[in-house]
């Protein structure tokens, strides 16, 4: 599997580094990581009912 060593910050104190595959770096680039970082912290918000006729107004006068 191809991808980039990095620090392994989870791993048992003998192990010294992770490999990640190219594909999945962006996941560990400081913006990506907060933006995920939010993304799931919204999901233990509680839902909130939408006004979909307000939505359906809105959406029919800016198109």
């Amino acid at each position: 599997m191809a991808g980039k060593h990095a620090p392994a910050h989870r791993c048992a104190p003998e192990n010294t580094t992770s490999t990640i595959a190219d594909s999945e770096l962006w996941l560990h680039q400081p913006e990506a990581s907060a933006r995920l970082d939010r993304a799931l912290a919204c999901i233990d918000q509680p839902a909130v009912a939408a006004d979909l006729e307000a939505l359906e107004r809105h959406l029919s006068t800016t198109a």
